[in-house]
């Protein structure tokens, strides 16, 4: 009986000892979760002494701001709401002075210290949709406003920080900051003074180049560097054509400035729209007109045959020395005949200042085609070249001659052969015919109708036409098949033009099937007329 008190005394000092333990554990203010990473990393953060470098002092029953002990390490934050400057300088003093409604801790990585929610509660939105209105004069124009927040922050995705490591804060407008200096400070710090911001760098856009080169046609759309080859090459420059262009000059081929023994000066041919374009000048014993206008330099100035036979003819230049003739001979000879010499018969047809050597139209005569076999007579007599010569643009220099194309353009037709040109309307019907599909045995050369076919040549065929059939129309026994007027294999027998009025009745079998020599209709009837019919008293005795 006696051990009951003693008993009550252990178990008095258990339970107070438990509640102790809990006391020291509330005014120790244990962790009530992770820190972020940006936090855990920071070694004055770290252990249970880490919590005091927070919140000592401050009073969570009271709800004690953490603002100040959070501008102790963030001091740019500190000054921004001490001079109110940037996004926390322009915040409500409540929200200024209460970080953790905008960045929540002790929940670990759940959620970013700088997170959507933070922009939206400052009043800005989405992140990438800050205007920088509050960074003090910083305006984002031209390319950089198509740039991300990294593009210039290369922070601002980064989910943790290591300690003094900023994530917005701490850049300038100084373009050097972010960009390579190019020019290696030959032409100071301002870029976007030649540069600016709404074209691409290297287009320089608002440089004004000066005046003793102004930069225009051929020089207008060249890049810097393609004149200022190295940084320190934008002053001092030499303005002749040959301190730029020497290189061009040395391999030149069309034709070869070196070999020809042109000068330096290259703005006495040259302009500066284009190198290609000249204002050279010919040599007045060979105009260059029409199509010789727009031939380059080098199909007759090259190196080789073609520069020589130039120079053996520079005094007398002549067509054929260029162009070899693709025509027959008896039309080089009408042209002789009508030139009256031997020299430069080409332009007998050809206009030496036609824009092509094909156009040939005007001054092709019909005598001279007359000459190649076809005289131009109706109905051939209206059609324009091209008509009859579609693919006749060829040019029949010895470089581009295309045999091909000039015998598919002139094929040597000769004047009944309607069909080379034409096509067949009968489709091939008569190939095997006795005419050998000789389109004039049926049709007038100067007019394909009406035909000259007539009851002579019907008569060579099975069915010759005679009686009331000479005055049928050739339509009504040639019907059109498939979009073509059968005239062979067509059907002969009565019975496949005429309605049979006997019913069949002397196609019996006891019916005779010959008469005289006759068959089908013809052992009684006649052309003549259906009702005369040629039947004999003899003839009913068979």
């Amino acid at each position: 009986m006696k051990s009951k008190p003693l008993s009550r005394v252990l178990m008095y000092l258990c339970l107070f000892a438990v509640l102790a333990a809990a006391w020291w554990s509330y005014q120790r203010s244990a962790s009530p979760g992770p820190l972020h990473s940006s936090h855990a990393g920071v070694a004055l953060l770290a252990g249970d002494d880490g919590c005091a470098a927070c919140h000592e002092g401050t009073d969570f029953a009271a709800g004690s701001s953490m603002a100040v002990a959070c501008n102790e390490c963030h001091e740019p934050i500190r000054r921004q709401l001490a001079d109110h400057t940037g996004i926390h300088g322009a915040l409500a003093s409540e929200l200024a002075s209460d970080c953790a409604e905008c960045h929540h801790e002790h929940i670990g990585d759940t959620l970013p210290l700088v997170s959507f929610t933070a922009f939206h509660r400052a009043g800005i939105g989405a992140p990438e949709l800050y205007d920088h209105a509050h960074t003090g004069g910083i305006q984002l124009t031209g390319r950089h406003i198509e740039l991300e927040c990294a593009g210039c922050h290369i922070n601002a995705r980064n989910s943790a920080l290591v300690e003094g490591q900023p994530r917005f804060l701490g850049l300038s407008e100084e373009c050097a900051t972010c960009h390579n200096d190019v020019h290696k400070g030959e032409l100071g710090p301002k870029c976007a003074d030649c540069h600016g911001q709404e074209k691409p760098f290297k287009d320089a856009a608002l440089y004004a180049h000066p005046k003793t080169f102004p930069l225009v046609d051929g020089h207008a759309h060249l890049q810097c560097k393609e004149c200022h080859t190295t940084p320190q090459e934008y002053t001092g420059l030499r303005l002749d054509c040959a301190s730029c262009h020497q290189d061009e000059y040395d391999r030149s081929t069309k034709p070869s400035h070196a070999v020809a023994k042109l000068g330096t000066d290259c703005a006495s041919c040259h302009g500066v729209l284009a190198w290609n374009i000249t204002t050279y000048t010919h040599n007045k014993r060979f105009a260059l007109e029409g199509a010789h206008a727009s031939v380059q330099c080098a199909q007759c100035h090259s190196a080789g045959a073609a520069q020589q036979s130039v120079e053996a003819h520079a005094e007398n230049p002549s067509c054929v020395v260029c162009h070899r003739s693709p025509h027959d001979e008896k039309l080089v000879q009408a042209a002789h005949r009508v030139r009256g010499t031997l020299r430069d018969d080409c332009a007998v047809c050809h206009e030496p200042a036609a824009k092509a050597w094909s156009d040939a139209n005007a001054r092709m005569t019909p005598i001279l085609h007359a000459s190649t076999g076809f005289v131009l007579t109706a109905p051939h007599d209206k059609q324009t070249c091209a008509e009859c010569h579609p693919a006749a643009r060829v040019d029949p220099s010895p470089a581009t001659h295309d045999a091909t194309r000039w015998a598919v353009a002139f094929p040597g037709r000769t004047q009944d052969s309607c069909e080379a040109c034409h096509k067949d309307p009968h489709r091939g019907q008569f190939v095997d015919s006795t005419t050998g599909n000789d389109c004039l045995a049926c049709h007038a050369r100067a007019a394909f109708l009406p035909t000259t076919f007539d009851t002579a040549l019907h008569a060579r065929c099975a069915f010759p036409l005679d009686g009331s059939h000479k005055a049928v129309a050739c339509a009504a026994c040639h019907p059109v098949v498939d979009g073509v007027r059968k005239f062979v294999g067509v059907k002969s027998a009565c019975i496949d033009c005429h309605d049979d009025v006997h019913k069949g009745s002397f196609d019996r079998n006891t019916a005779l099937t010959t008469v005289n020599g006759k068959i089908g209709c013809a052992r009684c009837h006649t052309t003549e007329s259906f009702a005369r019919v040629n039947w004999s008293a003899s003839d009913h005795a068979l």
